[in-house]
């Protein structure tokens, strides 16, 4: 290191500091990463925050016909049920405004399931539209009483 005008260290060719340890060279470009580092750390804190602060909506089915079985149970795109047997309910679904089942809340949707008696099957779609509002928790009943209708059969 040499010593110039006004008290000035030069460190390289490009770097003069005044009255500095030589060891400050090493820092000198370490600004402008933790600027962006802080800037990384602040947006991964509000993502996160908005994350955990939106509560899914959640879906669940309950099979109230006797000696039936439901299955392939989907409320419009969205699946909720493999099978459910007779006086259960399905898992709840969590569902989020998404882009992959195209879903803008509140949303309504038909239930469509395949209905399994006596080794017997019928594709049936609900006459009623069901409706999920953001951050809601709707269980959908099938009971004697939902009126459905059938649906051609894929074999067919």
């Amino acid at each position: 290191m040499e010593k110039i005008k006004h008290n000035l260290l030069k460190v390289s060719n490009y770097c003069y500091v005044e009255g500095l340890p030589v060891f400050f060279k090493e820092w000198q470009g370490w600004p402008k990463y933790i600027n962006s580092i802080m800037k990384l750390s602040f947006l991964f804190t509000i993502l996160t925050i908005n994350i955990s602060c939106n509560k899914p909506s959640t879906i669940e089915v309950q099979n109230k016909l006797n000696q039936a079985k439901i299955k392939n149970v989907y409320w419009g795109e969205v699946p909720i049920a493999y099978e459910i047997i007779p006086d259960e309910t399905s898992g709840k679904v969590r569902i989020y405004e998404d882009a992959h089942y195209n879903l803008d809340f509140p949303e309504e949707c038909l239930l469509t399931f395949l209905l399994v008696k006596e080794g017997k099957e019928l594709q049936l779609q609900s006459k009623q539209l069901f409706t999920l509002k953001k951050e809601d928790d709707l269980l959908i009943v099938i009971d004697s009483l939902t009126q459905v209708k059938e649906l051609p059969s894929v074999m067919e």
